[in-house]
C-alpha cells in the first residue's frame, strides 16, 4: 500500500513539473511537438492586390531554414523591389533569393517579413514634367540614338518656369528591373537652355546600353527643382532592351586620296580644327564617315594634329570616295560652335569645289584644292 501511494506521489510531481514547463515555454513561443525546441512567430505580409506569397509558415524554431515563394500577380507592369527580414540579424540570417524563391535560417525570435514591391502604369505627363512623344523606349542591347557611343537619350520637357538653375537632390530615375537596366547604367542631366540665361527647361536621361541586357523594366524619373520644391513632377514608362545585334560585315569600297590646302594667314589657329564629313556615307563600309584635324597643341590634347608651314599653309591629305560628296568645316572647338569662313578657291585639279556650300566632289585619285580662310 505504501509503495502504491509512492507511486501515485511521483506521477503527482511529474505532472506539476510539465505545467511549469509548459507555463515557461509560453513566455517565449510554442514548444514543438515530438522535441523539436521552441516555436517563434513568423509575421507574413498583409494581404496585396500586387503580389502571392506562398509556403510561409507561420512558426519555426532557431535553425530552420524557411523557404517561401512571392509572385506577381501582374509581372509585366508591377516589380519586387526588395524582401526583407525584421528585425535585422548578423548576415547568417539575411534572405537569400532565386527567380522568385527566398530563404533564411529562423533565428531565436519572432520575425516579420516586408516585401517591397509596387505596381506601375504609364505616365507620359503630369503637368510638369512631360517624357517626349519621339523618344523610342525599345532598342538593342549596345545601341546609340545620340552621336555618343552605346549611349540612349530620352528627352524630358521641364515645364517649371524661369530662374532654375539646378536639379533638388531628390531628383532620381529608377529602374524596376535593375537585371535589364542597373542603377549605374542611368544618368541624366540639365538640357534646353534658352539663349538669355542659365537657366532650364528640360533634361537628357541617358542610358549606358553597354551596362544594360534584354528584357522588360519601368523607368519613373522625378525631377524636382533645387530653386523650389514645389516645383516637381514624375513620368514613367515600360521600355524594352532587345539583344544585341549581330555586326553586319565590313564591305571594302575603293577610295581615292584629296590633298586639301588652307591658307591660315587671316585668322586666328589656336584650337582651330578642320572638319571632312562624307555626306554620301554607307553604313557598314570601310569608308570614314568623318575625318577631323586638331590645332598642334590643342587644349583638349585631341590627334590627329596638323602643322602649319612657313608660308601660313596648313596641308592636310584625306581618304575619299569616288563621286562621294564632302562637307568641308574650319572651325574653333570652343564650346560655342564657332566657324571660319572660306573666302577664296583656287588651284583645282581633279576636284569639284561649291563655294556656297563648301562642299566638293573628287574626280579622280590625287584631287586637290587650294582654300583660303579669313
Amino acid at each position: 500500500m505504501k509503495k502504491f501511494a509512492k507511486i501515485i506521489l511521483m506521477l503527482c510531481l511529474v505532472a506539476a513539473l510539465a505545467v511549469t514547463v509548459a507555463a515557461c515555454n509560453d513566455d517565449k513561443g510554442n514548444e514543438g511537438g515530438g522535441g523539436g525546441g521552441t516555436q517563434y512567430s513568423i509575421q507574413a505580409p498583409a494581404a496585396s492586390d500586387v503580389f502571392t506569397i506562398e509556403g510561409l509558415p507561420e512558426t519555426a524554431t532557431e535553425g530552420t531554414t524557411i523557404t517561401f515563394t512571392v509572385t506577381l500577380n501582374d509581372p509585366e507592369n508591377s516589380a519586387i523591389l526588395g524582401v526583407t527580414v525584421e528585425p535585422t540579424f548578423d548576415a547568417s540570417y539575411d534572405i537569400a533569393s532565386d527567380n522568385g524563391t527566398y530563404s533564411f535560417v529562423m533565428p531565436a525570435s519572432p520575425v516579420k517579413i516586408i516585401i517591397d514591391a509596387r505596381a506601375y502604369e504609364e505616365v507620359l505627363s503630369d503637368g510638369v514634367v512631360t517624357f517626349s512623344s519621339s523618344n523610342v523606349t525599345t532598342f538593342e542591347k549596345g545601341a546609340a540614338n545620340t552621336s555618343q557611343e552605346h549611349t540612349w537619350v530620352f528627352d524630358i520637357a521641364l515645364d517649371w518656369g524661369a530662374y532654375n538653375t539646378a536639379f533638388s537632390r531628390n531628383t532620381e530615375v529608377t529602374s524596376s528591373d535593375r537585371s535589364v537596366i542597373p542603377a549605374d547604367a542611368i544618368s541624366f542631366e540639365k538640357a534646353d537652355f534658352p539663349s538669355d540665361g542659365n537657366w532650364f527647361y528640360g533634361a537628357d536621361v541617358k542610358i549606358d546600353t553597354s551596362k544594360v541586357n534584354p528584357g522588360t523594366t519601368w523607368l519613373e524619373m522625378y525631377f524636382q527643382s533645387d530653386n523650389s520644391s514645389s516645383k516637381d513632377g514624375t513620368v514613367c514608362v515600360k521600355v524594352t532592351v532587345l539583344p544585341e545585334k549581330e555586326p553586319e560585315p565590313i564591305v571594302p569600297v575603293e577610295k581615292w586620296t584629296a590633298t586639301i590646302k588652307f591658307q591660315v594667314t587671316a585668322v586666328e589657329t589656336e584650337d582651330l580644327y578642320f572638319r571632312f564629313e562624307d555626306l554620301d556615307h554607307e553604313e557598314n563600309t570601310d569608308a570614314k564617315l568623318a575625318q577631323i584635324f586638331w590645332a598642334p597643341g590643342n587644349s583638349q590634347g585631341h590627334t590627329p594634329q596638323y602643322t602649319i608651314d612657313e608660308d601660313n599653309y596648313v596641308t592636310l591629305v584625306i581618304e575619299c570616295v569616288p563621286e562621294h560628296t564632302y562637307k568641308v568645316i574650319a572651325g574653333y572647338n570652343d564650346g560655342q560652335g564657332t566657324v571660319c569662313d572660306i573666302n577664296f578657291v583656287r588651284d583645282e585639279v581633279n576636284l569639284e569645289y561649291d563655294q556656297f556650300d563648301n562642299e566638293f566632289v573628287l574626280k579622280a585619285d590625287g584631287g586637290s584644292v587650294t582654300l583660303s580662310l579669313g
